[in-house]
């Protein structure tokens, strides 16, 4: 039993570190099959086509290569939970550059005489050429810029502006987000937490370091892990936990 367990929990981890690739893919789908709606039947976006334009886009704003002593490697911490704000980004620009080239016939048209199935994978060409290029080209001005890709500056951008809201407030802003992820249909913690778990054990040594020393006034970092798990999440994001007392409190409610 703990065997499986851990390959268990072995396939959850190795699953949820390509998530956001994984994403790209069926977001654009999604998309796509709304925008094909707007088209005629004989020229509809290719769905394998649009899936593979948006994994690459999003791979060029979200994977770093790295030269270490002539060894090239490529760095895909963004392609996880960390990227799925820029996946969003990506999979909602990559369809409608599609849209926009089937619609106005920006595409390679070939003689009639030519199978459908030939001249549809031409169809695909330059719209797939638009969104990878405007994508490599994006990366290269945005990284000289700011010296990151567009995934990890999200998740920076995130991290600054929670740092800067150390109190209530930023709980607030913190669980909320989680909260209105979640309601979108977004997994919300994995998202918001790499964001903010340097800023909870940071949090959490500096208000151990005053307690231990005797300053209990200093220990007023309120963005740590024990509110987070005693006070925000008690019982799942928006401390859901309530509700089943109201229901033991209350008996009136279950009926």
């Amino acid at each position: 039993m703990h065997v499986v367990d851990q390959a268990h929990r072995k396939y959850h981890y190795e699953l949820m570190s390509f998530l956001s690739l994984m994403a790209a893919s069926t977001i654009a789908k999604a998309l796509n099959g709304s925008l094909n709606l707007k088209l005629p039947k004989t020229n509809q976006i290719p769905v394998a086509g649009v899936q593979y334009t948006a994994q690459i886009s999003f791979s060029f704003v979200a994977i770093d290569t790295l030269l270490n002593k002539g060894n090239l490697y490529l760095a895909t911490d963004m392609i996880g939970t960390k990227g799925l704000i820029c996946v969003f980004l990506v999979a909602f620009i990559v369809p409608n550059i599609y849209y926009f080239c089937f619609k106005h016939n920006v595409t390679i048209t070939l003689p009639d005489a030519i199978s459908q199935n030939i001249a549809q994978a031409f169809k695909n060409i330059i719209p797939f050429a638009l969104a990878t290029t405007f994508f490599w080209s994006f990366k290269l001005i945005f990284r000289a810029l700011t010296n990151m890709n567009l995934a990890a500056w999200i998740i920076k951008s995130l991290t600054l502006l929670f740092t800067a809201a150390d109190g209530y407030v930023g709980l607030t802003i913190i669980y909320g987000a989680m909260a209105f992820f979640w309601f979108i249909g977004i997994q919300g913690p994995p998202i918001i937490e790499p964001a903010v778990t340097a800023i909870y054990l940071t949090n959490v040594e500096a208000n151990s370091k005053a307690f231990n020393s005797g300053n209990i006034q200093d220990t007023n970092h309120i963005l740590s892990q024990g509110i987070q798990m005693f006070v925000a999440t008690l019982g799942g994001t928006g401390a859901t936990l309530v509700v089943t007392f109201r229901f033991d409190f209350y008996p009136s409610l279950n009926n």
